[in-house]
């Protein structure tokens, strides 16, 4: 039970609870073994396209500060890498801290070790895709 909260639990709303995703674990009992399952669901090329624009870094991904109204953003043209993998996701709330009645500083991670793993991989991938050879 402690490898299939590892790679699939960890969603929080901000609620004492994590919550698993439906989604992998009906997958996981389907096929008996762990999989990619929710990650190879779509191809994020938005998202792969936004963290290269950004030159985002992708250990810098543990552990994100961001102030709670950053994950409201709506703007596509200006929109923060953060706002997007929360989202969509890939990111989720780990720790709050209210600093001032109202104000609240939100500390993100990755949900799961599917979704860390998965992201890892396919920013490697596509890294390799578009380096050309000279000859």
């Amino acid at each position: 039970m402690g490898m299939l909260r590892h790679w699939y639990n960890g969603y929080n709303f901000l609620g004492p609870d994590k919550v698993y995703n439906p989604f992998d674990i009906l997958l996981f009992f389907k096929n008996q073994q762990y999989g990619n399952y929710w990650f190879e669901s779509a191809t994020p090329s938005f998202l792969v396209t936004l963290l290269r624009r950004e030159h985002f870094y992708l250990p810098s991904l543990e552990h994100i500060e961001v102030d709670e109204g950053m994950l409201a953003g709506f703007d596509l043209v200006r929109i923060l890498p953060e706002t997007v993998l929360f989202q969509a996701g890939y990111l989720t709330i780990s720790r709050v801290e209210e600093f001032a009645t109202g104000q609240r500083i939100l500390t993100l991670d990755f949900p799961n070790q599917e979704v860390r793993v998965s992201l890892n991989k396919l920013m490697t991938s596509t890294s390799r895709q578009d380096v050309r050879s000279p000859w």
